[in-house]
């Protein structure tokens, strides 16, 4: 009687916490309800952390490998997985890449990030032998650049000390950057280690199997958690088990809509058997959600720095603009990473502080006095948008401001008084080469807006006695020939293939401007088979959309369709345009017209 009366009160606190997360109900409605729970029901950690019984524990692990076995994803660091060739260090290496890539990022952006970077670094060595720019480069776009900064610092910790791979969790914890998570995963995965991993699927499927009903963030709950995966995890398959569980809630125990109808180990499921006897608990209450901290609102005015006439040479190419990017420093947001000049504001300012700001940064950083070092020959706003960090929320002003030195390009990094900030001048095809940061990438996308490509070369060989525009015009001042070679149309430069000019001019553009959205995330975009293929998050609800070239090419036929997947039916528009003469500004501003139709994003205004 003792036992059944402590049950009881075991399960009244649990569904008392989620109860009160909703809305405040009678205590006596709550306790009638809780005394027909089931008596499998155990949803609170606090009592939880053993009572995965022998029984219990031997079935779900035969449940959930045999599901995993049966429908686990073909992942390019899962296939290598059977090659009997491939050594367990290079097995161990593998995993580790995967693994951090995977932290904070999806699979299915992983992918490709992770097949280039094993074709440019198969193995530890040839990562040890890299240098920190080119693995951040390689890493653009992952975001979270400190985990590829350990990851080269442990790979050349490894190597120095032998290069033998470390096989158990104790010592691969003495490798920077690699902690209890990314340790157990890799010697688990690959050195058949019986240790857990906990990650957040892991500690989603657990707060579910076990109804947990305390902040799943607290350290205490967190130590419980790896408590519980260390019960279940399979002594004999402690990898493919760990892989199973963080799949499981991956692919079906998911945050929104998890397919408890398909689940392989729900009968073991206390909140989905609390949700059954309960209409006001759901599933999805679990893990419970805990109010995160106010972003910081941050500001910075992004200076494009273009400068014309240029002789200096690059790649051994001569270039005839060149771009200043300034280096970050090695510590701190986005450390070490080349990004356009910048400049931290107060708050919401006007264009005239923001250009007496940007000036005074490029006199006293960089050592570019624009009123007497150089002319201007165009300056002009390109708009603003917002980038998303965990913990900021930075609203960029970005303007393009175009120079011609007075004197070589080269003179720049000859100045004085500039040790702690370092720049170099790339040219334009350099800059769509690098690996840049997404910020950077939405900044640069912003250039296909502006004025510049109507600057003609004699527009910036301004002879001793041409007035410089000032810092405030748009205007372009030239003597009477440029004008007269202005009028002339340019010479057509030929038609790039849909799909470059796709990858160079579209996506880039088009991302932009959904990475813009709060509401957004997750964004995907690629070019393959004549479509071109979006995915994003809106609120929690997945959106996919295809813009089709049914001749692979821009002229002719081209189709459209949306659709939702969510708990509601899915919504599918197809329609056909046929306009003879589009260019890749049309293709952006259809696509964006028709997602802004179906109230998924707002007219875009710059």
């Amino acid at each position: 009687m003792t036992a059944t009366f402590h049950r009881v009160g075991i399960v009244f606190s649990n569904m008392s916490n989620i109860r009160q997360q909703r809305k405040n109900r009678t205590t006596t409605k709550n306790a009638v309800r809780i005394i027909e729970t089931p008596q499998g029901a155990v949803p609170d950690i606090e009592d939880a952390v053993s009572l995965f019984s022998e029984d219990e524990t031997q079935r779900l692990r035969v449940a959930l490998l045999e599901w995993y076995d049966n429908n686990r994803r073909d992942l390019p660091w899962r296939t290598s997985e059977e090659k009997e060739e491939e050594s367990v260090d290079s097995r161990a290496y593998a995993v580790w890449v995967s693994e951090v890539m995977l932290q904070q990022t999806r699979v299915q952006t992983v992918i490709a990030y992770y097949n280039r970077w094993m074709e440019k670094w198969p193995t530890i060595n040839h990562l040890a032998q890299a240098a920190l720019e080119e693995v951040n480069e390689m890493w653009a776009g992952l975001g979270y650049y400190r985990r590829a900064r350990f990851l080269l610092e442990g790979a050349n910790k490894i190597v120095k000390e032998g290069g033998n791979f470390p096989k158990t969790v104790s010592t691969l914890r003495q490798i920077p950057g690699i902690g209890e998570y990314t340790a157990g995963a890799i010697a688990s995965i690959a050195f058949q280690e019986a240790v857990p991993v906990v990650d957040g699927n892991v500690i989603r499927a657990i707060a579910r199997l076990k109804a947990v009903s305390t902040n799943p963030k607290d350290s205490v709950t967190i130590k419980r958690f790896w408590k519980l995966a260390a019960q279940l995890v399979d002594p004999l398959r402690p990898g493919d088990f760990n892989q199973a569980l963080m799949e499981l809630g991956s692919t079906l125990c998911t945050p929104s809509n998890p397919g408890c109808s398909s689940c392989p180990v729900s009968e073991f499921c206390s909140a989905l058997s609390l949700s059954k006897q309960d209409s006001s608990v759901s599933v999805t209450d679990y893990p419970v959600k805990v109010i995160k901290a106010k972003q910081r609102h941050d500001f910075s005015a992004v200076c494009v720095v273009e400068l014309l006439g240029s002789e200096r040479m690059l790649d051994g190419n001569l270039s005839s603009s060149e771009f200043i990017l300034v280096k970050r420093p090695d510590e701190g947001l986005l450390a070490g990473l080349w990004e356009f000049p910048s400049v931290s504001l107060d708050g919401e300012t006007d264009s005239l502080d923001r250009r007496k700001a940007t000036d005074q940064f490029l006199k006293s950083i960089l050592k570019i006095d624009i009123k007497k070092s150089c002319n201007i020959v165009l300056r002009e706003d390109l708009g603003e948008f917002v980038h998303i960090f965990s913990h900021i929320r930075l609203k960029l002003y970005v303007e393009l401001l175009v120079l011609q030195m007075k004197g070589r390009n080269d003179d720049l990094f000859k100045s004085q008084g500039r040790k702690t900030t370092a720049c170099k001048c790339v040219n334009s095809n350099a800059l769509s080469s690098m690996g840049l940061t997404s910020s950077v990438r939405k900044t640069t996308s912003k250039l296909a807006i502006s004025s510049r490509n109507k600057i003609t070369c004699s527009a910036v060989q301004e002879s001793s006695t041409t007035t410089a525009a000032t810092a405030e015009t748009k205007e372009v001042n030239a003597a009477p020939k440029a004008e007269e070679a202005a009028k002339k149309p340019p010479a057509k430069a030929p038609a790039k293939p849909l799909p470059q000019m796709m990858e160079e001019d579209v996506i880039p553009s088009l991302k932009a401007i959904l990475e813009a959205q709060q509401d957004l995330s997750d964004i995907e975009l690629l070019f393959q088979d004549n479509k071109l293929e979006g995915s994003f998050l809106k609120q929690g609800n997945p959106y996919s959309f295809w813009a089709f070239f049914p001749d692979g090419v821009l002229t002719g036929p081209k189709g459209f369709s949306l659709s939702s997947y969510n708990s509601k039916a899915s919504t599918v528009e197809p329609f056909l345009i046929d306009e003879k003469k589009i260019t890749a500004k049309h293709v952006i501003f259809w696509v964006e017209k028709r997602l802004a139709a179906q109230g998924l994003i707002p007219v875009w205004k710059d």
